[in-house]
């Protein structure tokens, strides 16, 4: 649960992908969890650990099954220190050159997992999320971005009003997603000096919030409704890799 997150500061990762990001990362792991009948499937995951003088603690399959939150549990797990969520920091770190794109009520935490990791792939480095927006370490959401969460650097952003002055603070101004009336990605200049709003999956960004937003873009196109946000963030991702 979220709350019992916060308050611990810890997250409990599950399976062998995140496991063996999380030993191969930087972040603190306080230990691994092993289902006993599986130590010699994972024992490279038990040696790595033991490697970095990390415990291993064994467990049955009945307590594996109430850590996990999926139907079929591979059996091991990491309990690691919660990465920072300071915005102020992500925005510093994000590269230059690059937009810095904000998710603004997003709640579906699949497409945060694959946002993740088209920001991760196409070098983004960093990414900000809304206060109101899906948790940032969602179990389905660290599954999804395969590790990707774990190594960007993500930044929580309390509202519009914070945003719209630590872009400017940071030289960057502010650029948002329309479905139709905004500048092409081929033609869009200055996309590496922006702070680039995506919203939220069923609405969108509101009207009031559109119109304190001085660029907007749009990806040309027809015959959907719309596009998926996680979608969309790929294509402007990509059209603007390759400036």
């Amino acid at each position: 649960m979220k709350k019992h997150r916060s308050e611990a500061g810890q997250l409990l990762l599950e399976g062998e992908r995140l496991v063996e990001d999380a030993l191969l990362s930087a972040l603190p792991v306080r230990c691994c969890i092993v289902e006993g009948e599986k130590e010699d499937r994972y024992a490279h995951i038990v040696s790595a650990a033991r490697d970095r003088a990390i415990p291993v603690l064994r467990a049955s399959a009945r307590m594996t099954a109430k850590l996990s939150d999926t139907p079929h549990p591979q059996g091991v797990f990491a309990v690691v220190a919660q990465p920072p969520t300071d915005a102020a920091a992500a925005i510093a770190a994000a590269p230059a050159g690059r937009p810095l794109f904000a998710l603004h009520g997003i709640s579906d935490p699949g497409n945060l997992g694959t946002i993740a990791r088209s920001t991760e792939w196409f070098g983004g480095g960093a990414l900000l999320l809304s206060e109101d927006s899906v948790d940032v370490f969602n179990s389905k959401a660290l599954r999804g971005s395969m590790g990707s969460l774990l190594r960007l650097r993500i930044g929580v952003y309390e509202d519009f009003n914070w945003l719209e002055r630590a872009a400017a603070s940071a030289g960057r101004t502010l650029a948002a997603t329309a479905m139709e009336g905004g500048t092409a990605p081929a033609d869009f200049t200055g996309a590496g000096s922006t702070v680039l709003l995506l919203g939220g999956e069923a609405h969108g960004l509101s009207p009031e919030l559109l119109a304190r937003v001085p660029q907007r873009i749009s990806i040309p196109g027809g015959g959907a409704e719309s596009l998926n946000i996680a979608i969309a963030h790929a294509v402007l991702s990509y059209a603007f890799s390759h400036r």
